[in-house]
């Protein structure tokens, strides 16, 4: 039987499609004002598409685990360097 981790778990039970325009739109933004003041006050943009990604990140993890039984244990901070 294949381990999953929380996250994964949780990703395969409310599977939907990532929001890319989110996370691209906040990337997008904090590449054009690449400070911190300007980052506190959009702390929560940050957290959405952080947060976004992660769980988009743990469906992909989790699909290919369903084939592959070497990443089932992987988590998404595993593989991913930082948000």
């Amino acid at each position: 039987m294949q381990k999953y981790t929380k996250i994964a778990i949780f990703a395969i039970k409310n599977r939907k499609k990532m929001n890319t325009n989110l996370i691209f739109s906040f990337l997008r933004d904090v590449a054009a004002n690449n400070n911190r003041p300007w980052f506190q006050a959009h702390k929560d943009e940050y957290q959405a598409a952080r947060t976004e990604f992660e769980t988009a990140t743990a469906q992909l993890i989790a699909r290919i685990a369903s084939f592959d039984d070497s990443v089932a244990h992987l988590t998404v901070k595993d593989c991913t360097y930082r948000f």
